[in-house]
C-alpha cells in the first residue's frame, strides 16, 4: 500500500508583495469609494482599477482617464494546510532468535527505525552444573551432591577419592568422573541402570557389586570411556554383572592402563548409528582384560557400527560372545593391531556387513567342519595380518571380497568334507573379488573331485 505524499506549496517573496501592496491599496479605495470600471468587450469586470472616478450623481463627463492601471494578478491559492498525519507506533514484537547468524529483512511497512531484533540468544554450555559426592550413601539422595540435587542429564557427576556412592536408581549425568580412591557400584539387590550422554572416566574403582546377585544391571555411554583403574562388572561369581552399551551416531574410544573384568557374552554392546561408518576404537592397554575372571570367554555383540581393535599392546581374547557370531549389515569388525589375537571358537559366524584385517592374527573357526558365511552384499577386505579359518570361507550369496595384502589360510584345522573350501559362488554381477597383494593358502585340500 503507498503511502499518501503531500506537496508541499510555496509563497515566493514577490508574490507576498504584491499581495500586502493589494491590500495597502484597498485601504486606500475604501476610504475614497473608489469604483471599478467595467472592461471593454463585456468581460468579467477584472480589467482595471479606477482611482478617483467622478462623484456618483454628478454631471456627465468624458469617460475619466485612470489616475493608475494595476496589472491583472492572479494569485494562487492558498495552500490547504493539513493537520500532520500521527504516525502510530506500532507494539515492536521481537522476532524469534535464530542461530547460525540468520537475520529476518524488515517487514514491508515497518520502519526500519522501529524494526527491532533481539541478538541471539548464546548457546547452552554443557554441563550445566558439575555435581561432586560430598559423602559416601546412595546415588539418588540429593543431600550427598554439592549442587545439592540428584545429577540430571545435563551435569557431570564425579565420585570424590574416600566416597563410595551405589547407584540406586535409573541414573543420568552428561559426563562421569570416579576420582582415585572413589567407588562406584551398583544396587546389589535389584535392576539399575546408568546412561551416560557423553564421557566416562575410571581413576578409581567402578563395579557392579560384590556382594550383589543381579547380572542385568547396565551402563550406557554416548561418549568415550578411558579406564585408568579398575572396571570390574563382573563379581560375586558372575552373580553381579554389568551390560556396557556404547551408542550415539558417532565414532568414539575406549582407551586407558587400568584392569578391566567384564561380562560375557552381551559385557559390550555396539549400536552407534544405524551404519558401520560410526567406530569404537578399542585400544587393549597394559592392564589385564579379563572375561568373568578369565581369557577364554567373549564379550562383545555388534548392532550398528564398527568395532576396531587398534593400538600396539598385546591382546588375546574371543573378542565375539557368541561363537557363531553374526555381523550385521549395519555392522562391522576392523583388527588393526599387530599385536592382538582373536581366538577362533567352534562355531558358524556368519558377515553381513564388514569384515576388515589391517593386522594381527584373526582366527575363524576351530574345527575342520566350521564354516565362515556370507549375507548378500557383505564385505571382506585384507589389508594385512593373518587370517586362519578352520574350515571353509564360502557364500552362494553375491559379496565383496578386495585383498590388497596380508595372507588367508584356508582349512588349517583338517579337511573339509565339502566344497568349496574358498569360494563365493554367486553368479550375480554384484559378486566381486578384487586380489592385488597378498596370498590364499590352501592348507589342506579337500580330497574331493570337485574344486577347493
Amino acid at each position: 500500500m503507498k503511502k499518501k505524499q503531500n506537496k508541499t506549496l510555496g509563497v515566493s517573496a514577490l508574490q507576498l508583495t504584491l499581495a500586502l501592496s493589494l491590500m495597502s491599496l484597498s485601504a486606500v479605495l475604501f476610504a475614497s469609494s473608489f469604483k471599478a470600471s467595467p472592461s471593454s468587450g463585456g468581460g468579467s469586470g477584472r480589467g482595471y482599477v479606477v482611482v478617483n472616478p467622478a462623484v456618483s450623481g454628478g454631471p456627465e463627463t468624458d469617460a475619466p482617464k485612470p489616475a493608475a492601471v494595476l496589472p491583472e494578478i492572479d494569485l494562487p491559492a492558498l495552500p490547504e494546510v493539513k493537520a500532520p498525519e500521527r504516525k502510530e507506533r506500532a507494539f515492536m514484537q521481537p522476532s524469534l532468535p535464530t542461530y547460525g547468524h540468520t537475520r529476518t529483512q524488515p517487514q514491508a511497512g515497518h520502519f526500519d527505525e522501529l524494526t527491532w531484533e533481539p541478538a541471539a540468544l548464546a548457546r547452552p554450555h554443557y554441563p550445566r552444573v558439575t555435581c561432586t559426592s560430598t559423602a559416601s550413601g546412595n546415588w539418588s539422595s540429593p543431600g550427598i551432591w554439592s549442587c545439592g540435587f540428584v545429577p540430571t542429564a545435563s551435569d557431570d557427576a564425579v565420585i570424590a577419592s574416600g566416597h563410595a556412592v551405589t547407584i540406586d536408581t535409573a541414573a543420568v549425568a552428561l559426563n562421569l568422573t570416579v576420582n582415585g580412591g572413589g567407588v562406584l557400584q551398583y544396587d546389589p539387590a535389584f535392576v539399575r541402570s546408568l546412561t551416560l550422554g557423553g564421557n566416562a572416566t575410571v581413576s578409581g574403582i567402578f563395579q557392579a557389586n560384590p556382594a550383589g546377585v543381579i547380572n542385568t544391571h547396565t551402563l550406557s555411554i554416548g561418549g568415550n570411556l578411558t579406564n585408568n583403574g579398575t572396571i570390574d562388572f563382573s563379581q560375586n561369581g558372575n552373580a553381579s554383572q554389568v551390560s556396557i552399551t556404547f551408542t550415539g551416531a558417532a565414532s568414539n574410544t575406549w582407551t586407558g592402563t587400568g584392569a578391566t573384568n567384564l561380562k560375557s557374552f552381551t559385557g559390550v554392546t555396539i549400536n552407534k548409528g544405524t551404519s558401520n561408518a560410526n567406530i569404537l576404537t578399542f585400544t587393549p592397554g597394559a592392564g589385564a582384560f579379563l572375561v568373568e575372571g578369565a581369557s577364554a570367554l567373549g564379550f562383545l555383540a555388534i548392532t550398528n557400527g564398527t568395532f576396531a581393535i587398534a593400538g600396539a599392546n598385546v591382546f588375546s581374547n574371543p573378542v565375539f560372545g557368541s561363537a557363531a557370531y553374526t555381523i550385521p549389515a549395519s555392522g562391522g569388525f576392523w583388527l588393526a593391531n599387530a599385536s592382538a589375537t582373536v581366538v577362533g571358537q567352534n562355531g558358524n559366524p556368519t558377515n553381513h556387513g564388514l569384515l576388515r584385517l589391517g593386522a594381527g592374527i584373526f582366527n575363524m573357526g576351530a574345527v575342520a567342519t566350521n564354516v565362515m558365511g556370507a549375507g548378500t552384499g557383505a564385505a571382506f577386505v585384507v589389508e594385512g595380518g593373518v587370517m586362519n579359518v578352520a574350515g571353509r570361507l564360502t557364500s552362494a550369496n553375491p559379496v565383496t571380497y578386495t585383498q590388497t595384502g596380508g595372507t588367508v589360510n584356508i582349512a588349517i584345522a583338517g579337511t573339509p568334507a565339502t566344497s568349496p573350501s574358498f569360494g563365493f559362488t554367486s553368479t550375480l554381477p554384484t559378486n566381486f573379488m578384487n586380489m592385488s597383494g597378498g596370498a590364499i593358502v590352501l592348507v589342506n585340500t579337500n580330497s574331493l573331485t570337485t574344486a577347493d
